[in-house]
């Protein structure tokens, strides 16, 4: 007898088509072979499902094996079944040292309830969800992944993907660091600080400025400070020196100290050095300015002048 072999057979309008044959023999009731039993059965599109199924296979287990984010697959117990290999360079470890190990061995402590959660959250049907996590290195130190996990019920496992997010987490704190180092700059400085956009619109203003112009930092924000500051028209140098640099197409403020009239909230005006610079960002052009008030100095060069006078008029006399 021949079972299941496979073979090709031609249709009458010229079409191959795959198919599956089991031979066996007719006997007669003392044993000879009288004829011989031919079962073929149609079998195309079963290799063609095989086919799919070896190429989808192939192409995840590809996917596992270059995937530079971490994929684990853990049992309903807990326990690692599967690792990347990428794990060697997020955690330091081989896959098959992590493999049979229970997934509370490489997550920090301060997490493991959250984890925990998330996880019976997952066999509940909740909806995955992106989760920060501490894991431990290898070599002890911490690393900040990025999980995504789900739980499949027909196979009983887990899936988790978890991005190693540590490096842009130090990038983002030295950005808040920077930023508060900035912003503590600003808030201590001894001028008074204005930032608009390319519409001259305010859009930071530190309490200095509130110290020298008069109005608060909530009255000013939103405000032009064009008519906010300057001429009562709104019209005066700066507008022009703001146009004219914005059709030249340079990124740097060519004259960035000028002296200049400055309206304060009770009407007056004060002479002020403005140091302005330009900053270039997606939105376009942002320009940051910090403003001294002359008065006092001009009141003492003003007196020193004076004086200057009653000494040579002394000497003449």
């Amino acid at each position: 007898s021949i079972e299941h072999s496979e073979t090709e057979w031609l249709q009458k309008a010229g079409q191959r088509v795959e198919v599956s044959l089991s031979i066996s023999p007719i006997k007669s009731p003392s044993g000879a072979t009288i004829g011989i039993s031919m079962v073929a059965r149609d079998i195309t599109e079963a290799n063609n499902t095989r086919q799919v199924l070896r190429q989808q296979t192939e192409e995840l287990r590809r996917i596992f094996e270059t995937s530079q984010d971490l994929i684990i697959v853990i049992d309903a117990r807990g326990f690692l079944v599967q690792v990347s290999p990428s794990c060697k360079t997020i955690l330091g470890y081989r896959p098959e040292e992590m493999i049979g190990r229970s997934g509370v061995d490489f997550i920090h402590p301060d997490h493991l309830e959250s984890s925990r959660e998330e996880m019976r959250a997952a066999r509940r049907g909740k909806q995955p969800k992106i989760s920060d996590t501490r894991c431990i290195h290898k070599d002890g130190h911490e690393v900040w992944l990025s999980w995504l996990g789900t739980w499949s019920q027909p196979v009983k496992r887990f899936f988790f993907v978890g991005r190693d997010m540590s490096q842009s987490r130090q990038v983002q704190e030295t950005l808040r660091e920077s930023e508060q180092l900035a912003r503590g700059i600003i808030d201590t400085a001894l001028d008074a600080f204005v930032q608009v956009d390319e519409l001259g619109i305010i859009r930071d203003w530190n309490s200095q400025a509130e110290n020298i112009l008069g109005w608060r930092r909530d009255e000013a924000l939103g405000k032009s400070a064009f008519e906010l500051m300057g001429q009562w028209e709104g019209q005066g140098p700066l507008r022009k020196a703001l146009q004219s640099f914005l059709l030249s197409g340079n990124e740097v403020v060519r004259q960035p100290r000028r002296e200049l009239k400055v309206r304060r909230r009770d009407g007056t005006e004060v002479t002020a050095e403005l140091s302005i610079a330009a900053l270039k960002t997606r939105d376009g052009f942002l320009f940051n300015g910090f403003i001294r008030d002359l008065t006092d100095r001009i009141a003492a060069e003003e007196r020193i002048r004076q004086s200057e006078k009653m000494e040579a008029m002394g000497q003449l006399t």
